[in-house]
């Protein structure tokens, strides 16, 4: 069996690095974007992850296809299909992070084209079939991976001593990118609300215009006015006992922050998926999220917190509740979780038997 992942490795994510590890004794693996459009090799399995990868992009930044391109892609498509690969797609989302018709466009495009889709929980499939009543595809159910290959040698103690962070803390951390200036006020405006003495809200990469292409462009040439900017709004949260920052934290530097906390929160308010959960788990740390898309699903199932993306209090009663969970054997439950589930053995052996489905 010869399979294309539509997707680049990074160091970003190593997500699909670990998939590709999953499934490389069993097949023949290829990875990236630049396969999709090389007639260079056929493939039997066309797996796309992210649709937004298939259109334009600077930097890491995609940018909505127009009506042209998505002509280039559904005939692409076809052809592939006419070639006799099977199109297979993981929903990561529900529709792009950038809410722009030609993404909408897009994903409804895979989404059409699709002979087999991968959910990571039933909600995802359970939402797709309202989307999707009429459409006639194989389903199926793959959890995200955890992230085992992340480095974890250090403990509670030395990464709060590298973070400058006391003992005695109550640590939360809001560990991935902002999205947006409403989510970054929600989860602050309900961490104020905490009535706890010792709390830190711990937020690396936070929400300053960072999709505005004038500010990503000043931080890419290092401008000084937006260095300056963004220090400024981090000296103005510390005062509320918020460590906000906006940079991307390195590989070898994750466990710092995970190890250092006593709870991860999944920031969003509109969401399907999150690797952050799966690392959370791994980190053997109590989630909050969202109660929304499989998050919510998930952490339900697994007796984790969620709250109401409507009612801000909501979120303050679990940071309380938090408290208690980071206490109690929550963490190593969550671990034995994600060991037994979540493993990439068993995720790359449930990718196989689903190709091999689509191909019989």
């Amino acid at each position: 069996m010869k399979i294309l992942i539509v997707a680049n490795e990074t160091e970003r994510n190593t997500f699909i690095t670990n998939l590709v590890s999953s499934i490389q004794n069993l097949a023949d693996v290829y990875t990236g974007i630049s396969h999709f459009w090389s007639d260079e090799n056929s493939f039997d399995i066309i797996h796309i992850h992210w649709p937004e990868h298939l259109s334009y992009k600077v930097n890491r930044k995609s940018f909505p296809p127009y009506l042209g391109r998505l002509k280039k892609i559904k005939t692409r498509l076809d052809f592939l299909k006419k070639q006799g690969s099977k199109i297979v797609y993981t929903r990561h989302n529900v529709q792009s992070n950038e809410n722009e018709k030609g993404f909408k466009q897009l994903y409804d495009l895979i989404n059409t084209n699709a002979s087999g889709i991968i959910h990571m929980a039933k909600y995802s499939l359970d939402e797709y079939k309202i989307h999707y009543p009429k459409k006639n595809v194989e389903h199926t159910i793959i959890p995200h991976g955890w992230y085992n290959n992340i480095p974890n040698i250090i403990d509670k103690k030395s990464a709060r001593n590298f973070l400058n962070i006391d003992k005695n803390t109550f640590v939360i951390l809001a560990f991935g990118a902002i999205r947006n200036i409403k989510e970054e006020n929600f989860i602050i405006k309900a961490f104020k609300q905490l009535n706890h003495k010792d709390k830190l809200l711990i937020i690396p990469r936070g929400y300053y215009n960072n999709e505005i292409l004038l500010y990503r462009f000043l931080d890419f040439i290092k401008f000084p006015l937006y260095k300056y900017i963004t220090k400024k709004k981090s000296k103005r949260l510390s005062t509320n006992k918020i460590q906000w920052n906006q940079e991307f934290t390195a590989i070898d530097k994750i466990q710092y922050y995970f190890n250092a906390a006593d709870i991860i929160l999944i920031p969003r308010l509109n969401i399907l998926n999150s690797g952050n959960v799966p690392m959370a788990f791994y980190f053997k740390k109590p989630v909050i999220g969202p109660n929304k898309g499989n998050v919510g699903y998930i952490l339900n199932e697994t007796n984790n917190l969620v709250f109401n993306t409507d009612d801000i209090t909501t979120l303050t009663t679990k940071f309380e509740d938090g408290i208690t969970y980071s206490k109690s054997s929550k963490g190593q439950e969550n671990y034995e979780y994600a060991k037994t589930n979540w493993n990439w053995e068993t995720i790359g052996k449930n990718h196989l038997e689903f190709y091999n489905k689509l191909l019989l």
